[in-house]
């Protein structure tokens, strides 16, 4: 599983080299004067696997064109999300009877995401608080850290770390370049971020 995920990233970061190189993308203006930049800092909310681990800290930061030849609605914009988020958790075990021994402790866990997606982002039109729509699709690095206080347990602290794909989607205002956007991430876990940025 983890080669067919390199793979992918692999293939992903030739088409990036690909289209970079070639002359799909005259014309881009990757000068500064032509990037939004909204550096953000927030919390999140893990869901589903995750749901173990209570809300934490994430930040990151927007970058998205000005202007671009791809579209031709100047309300539709390009750019990429970056962003980390970092929770802890914990399971605690009573008594537990595991088939062989009974058990009891607990699992303390650390984990921290690094995302990377390929994002739009839509200006809603006729609107006094400039709404908009964002979605995302790209990968997402997943460090878990475990730390294992059992009785009776032979349970070693271990590390993990995993590349997974998935995407975001969610909505949010700008109102005198302070940015509100909350982001829903689905990937091989599940969470919700709400950040407020500074829009530069």
């Amino acid at each position: 599983m983890a080669t067919k995920k390199m793979f992918i990233l692999f293939i992903f970061l030739l088409l990036l080299f690909y289209f970079s190189s070639s002359g799909i993308c005259q014309g881009l203006d990757l000068s500064a004067s032509n990037i939004k930049a909204i550096p953000n800092i927030g919390f999140s909310i893990p869901s589903g696997d995750l749901d173990y681990l209570d809300p934490g800290l994430t930040f990151g930061v927007n970058l998205f064109l000005k202007s671009n030849p791809f579209t031709i609605d100047d309300r539709l914009l390009i750019g990429v999300d970056f962003g980390y988020c970092r929770w802890t958790g914990e399971k605690s075990y009573g008594i537990k009877w595991d088939g062989n021994t009974f058990i009891k402790g607990e699992i303390d866990y650390t984990t921290s995401i690094i995302k990377v997606l390929p994002s739009v982002r839509y200006i809603l039109p006729y609107n006094d608080y400039d709404l908009f729509f964002q979605g995302g699709f790209g990968f997402f690095y997943i460090m878990t850290d475990v730390d294992a206080m059992l009785i009776n347990y032979n349970l070693p602290d271990d590390d993990d770390t995993d590349l997974e794909i998935g995407l975001s989607f969610g909505i949010g205002t700008t109102i005198n370049n302070i940015e509100i956007l909350g982001l829903f991430h689905l990937t091989d876990g599940q969470f919700l971020s709400l950040t407020v940025g500074y829009l530069f």
